[in-house]
């Protein structure tokens, strides 16, 4: 299992935008977005699982436990504004929430995401050269 968790780390990305995320069963995807090793941009992050909920209406009571691995205040405001607000799956309060958070707390108390081993940087960056 934790060989499987750190392949999908490693190609969060890249996982975001295929069918096989979407295919993920809910408990599968409350455990992969919860982890601090999936390194993904949180808009895209948002817009994925936005997409699974789409394709999953039957998993409403799923839904409040998926939406609460994302992680606001790490979203830009014109993305909260444009995108979060506007998908309705998300309060206003919480939005305002994480507003108030990019703006009150030190970078360090954000909860980001991982970053990427030094070993895949430099497999990518022999895959560029």
């Amino acid at each position: 299992m934790t060989t499987c968790l750190d392949f999908i780390d490693n190609c969060a990305t890249e996982l975001l935008g295929t069918q096989a995320f979407i295919d993920l069963p809910a408990q599968a995807l409350v455990k992969i977005l919860s982890r601090n090793s999936f390194c993904a941009p949180e808009i895209e992050i948002f817009n994925a699982v936005k997409q699974w909920i789409e394709t999953h209406p039957d998993e409403e009571p799923e839904f409040s436990s998926i939406l609460a691995q994302i992680r606001l205040p790490l979203i830009k405001v014109n993305d909260l504004f444009e995108h979060v607000r506007e998908s309705s799956l998300i309060s206003p309060d919480q939005i305002l929430d994480a507003i108030k958070d990019q703006n009150t707390l030190s970078s360090s108390q954000l909860k980001y995401r991982g970053f990427l081993c030094k070993t895949h940087f430099l497999l990518k960056l022999k895959i560029i050269v």
